[in-house]
């Protein structure tokens, strides 16, 4: 472990993860290349929050959105797997019990709208 934090180790864009565990990779701010990198790192499932509301998704890993911005959620819920309201505490107890049920095989919301965004901007990072 490198930190208190949990962390496993951190990662170049698209680097290979040295074995099971947390990681943070450097990456571009662009949404799509950064998940781009995260799959081809081996990420599984990948966890994306968002106060913007972008729709995105990935065709290899589930994309799990997750947004506090009530607005936003109002006008696009059908993007997001997840809203966080900030006054409500077992918010977050409940998210942690369907996260495992998408672990298991349930569809998040940018499959079932047939997100599957992938980009490569460039030969090489664009950070």
């Amino acid at each position: 472990m490198v930190n208190n934090l949990g962390l496993n180790g951190f990662l170049d864009y698209a680097q290979r993860v040295a074995g099971p565990g947390m990681y943070l990779m450097r990456g571009s701010s662009s949404e799509v290349e950064s998940l781009t990198g995260l799959v081809a790192s081996g990420a599984q499932i990948i966890i994306c929050t968002t106060g913007r509301g972008s729709s995105i998704g990935n065709p290899i890993s589930p994309v799990i959105k997750i947004t506090s911005n009530e607005a936003i959620y109002s006008r696009m819920k059908s993007n997001f797997d997840f809203y966080v309201d900030r006054k409500d505490d077992d918010t977050v107890g409940n998210m942690m019990f369907e996260l495992l049920k998408i672990a298991s095989g349930k569809s998040v919301q940018a499959e079932i709208l047939g997100h599957e965004e992938f980009a490569i901007a460039r030969a090489g990072p664009s950070y």
